[in-house]
């Protein structure tokens, strides 16, 4: 079997996508699939801080160390030099591949690709990415207050300035007060990076809302901890009311595949 090489990048719900659907491309083209997986300043934690090793035919995910050179992605600040690497040693290589520039021929027989994108079809990211046995238990600790109807509300804040002028919090209060009036018990598991918006909702709901008080960084493995905890517990609700243009509010629906409105 030829190997295709995955360098997944940017943050966490990019590298989800980009994995789960190189899984299955490498299937259906009947490939090996080797994974390396970059710790750095946009997810700063390795696969094993957060997930359980990969049990996958085929598929093997290694942490990128400083001797993995060659599968480094190619950048003005190491002046392209892995790329050139790659040339001498005739390894086909494509960079952000995606749907809209889906892999060409010579990339369907092995060979490197970095992309923060979905090629495609995904594998059920259930299959490919199970929560390491610490995150499992904390996840465990969030959804004990989980009732038989609990609804996913994440608000994207920060610096996505698409994600707040498309999803203003007026959205999200008409539409919990509509999940209020249809079930007077609804409880809302609230994942946000806005304090403010977490002391608004709580304020208005009050002990129908549900935290998870991790501290949401990229720059620390507690950080991406909490981030991975958000997700999974979005993906246990029994629907997600998200921000449009936000990666994780998709991602966290497609994970057990529910109901997600933007």
């Amino acid at each position: 079997m030829n190997t295709l090489y995955l360098m997944p990048y940017a943050g966490l719900c990019n590298r989800i996508n980009a994995i789960s659907s190189c899984v299955k491309f490498s299937s259906d083209e009947g490939l090996r699939l080797k994974i390396f997986w970059d710790k750095n300043i946009d997810l700063a934690a390795d696969f094993s801080d957060l997930f359980s090793p990969l049990n996958l035919e085929n598929v093997e995910l290694v942490e990128l160390r400083w001797f993995h050179v060659i599968y480094f992605r190619a950048r003005r600040r190491n002046l392209n030099f892995p790329r050139l690497i790659r040339k001498v040693f005739s390894i086909p290589q494509l960079e952000d591949s995606s749907l809209k520039n889906p892999p060409s021929h010579h990339i369907r027989n092995g060979g490197y690709l970095s992309t923060c994108h979905s090629l495609g079809e995904k594998r059920n990211i259930d299959d490919v990415f199970v929560l390491n046995e610490k995150l499992a238990k904390e996840l465990m600790s969030v959804l004990v207050h989980f009732s038989e109807h609990t609804v996913g509300v994440h608000i994207r804040r920060g610096d996505h300035k698409m994600a707040i002028d498309a999803s203003p919090i007026e959205f999200f209060l008409e539409s919990m007060d509509a999940e209020v009036c249809k079930d007077a018990a609804v409880k809302f598991f609230l994942a946000t990076d806005d304090s403010g918006v977490k002391d608004l909702l709580k304020n208005r709901y009050g002990d129908k809302i549900i935290v998870n008080d991790s501290p949401l960084t990229r720059t620390s493995v507690n950080g991406m901890s909490g981030a991975v905890i958000d997700l999974w517990a979005l993906a246990n609700c029994t629907a997600i009311i998200g921000s449009k243009y936000s990666m994780f509010s998709l991602v966290a629906s497609e994970i057990k595949n529910i109901p997600l409105d933007v």
